[in-house]
């Protein structure tokens, strides 16, 4: 990408353009982006090569942002219901909060890879539970949480359990579980 390729990218309509400034706005539209959709690997694959494509603009315009202090750490889940819901829930929450405070486009799109892993695990977690051809709408956290409370009171703990009691007794639950096996991962 040369300089004129790269200020048309970047939509830049004359050469005093302050690079940080318009960076800042990129990086914070961006940030937009990933709170208002969902998570999905065919959208925010989409979008990072947008990012990508910007980061390799601002680089031939000469802007470098910062050096990258991210850490991220892979999660790991089980097949207890109530530690898996709230391991996703925990990661998901603190990757969105690195993404809100991150400074950097490439640390961006680090973080929202690690959004689709975290959401592709928990998805894989209720692979094997069996649901009716239901069309349920994406329930509230809390509703799914006070579904797995109700489930632990009955001894069933572990999402292989699932599928042995009466499903009417969890809707919240199977409309999350629902939610999971539509994605697209």
């Amino acid at each position: 990408m040369n300089q004129e390729e790269a200020k048309a990218y970047l939509s830049f309509k004359d050469d005093h353009i302050d690079l940080e400034e318009h960076y800042e706005e990129f990086l914070f539209q961006q940030k937009d982006f990933f709170r208002q959709k969902p998570i999905s690997y065919k959208l925010y694959n989409k979008q990072f090569e947008k990012i990508e494509r910007a980061i390799e603009a601002y680089k031939t315009l000469g802007y470098i942002s910062g050096k990258s202090t991210l850490f991220l750490k892979e999660v790991e889940f089980n097949q207890e219901i109530k530690l898996v819901f709230d391991l996703y829930h925990l990661n998901k929450n603190s990757l969105f909060q690195q993404l809100y405070s991150t400074e950097n486009l490439s640390e961006l799109i680090l973080i929202a890879n690690y959004l689709l892993n975290v959401e592709k695990q928990y998805k894989n977690c209720f692979e094997s539970v069996f649901l009716d051809d239901l069309k349920l709408t994406a329930p509230n956290p809390m509703d799914v949480l006070q579904d797995i409370k109700k489930l632990n009171e009955k001894g069933i703990c572990f999402i292989h359990q699932i599928d042995s009691v009466e499903h009417s007794t969890f809707k919240h639950l199977l409309a999350e579980i629902n939610r999971l096996k539509r994605l697209e991962m």
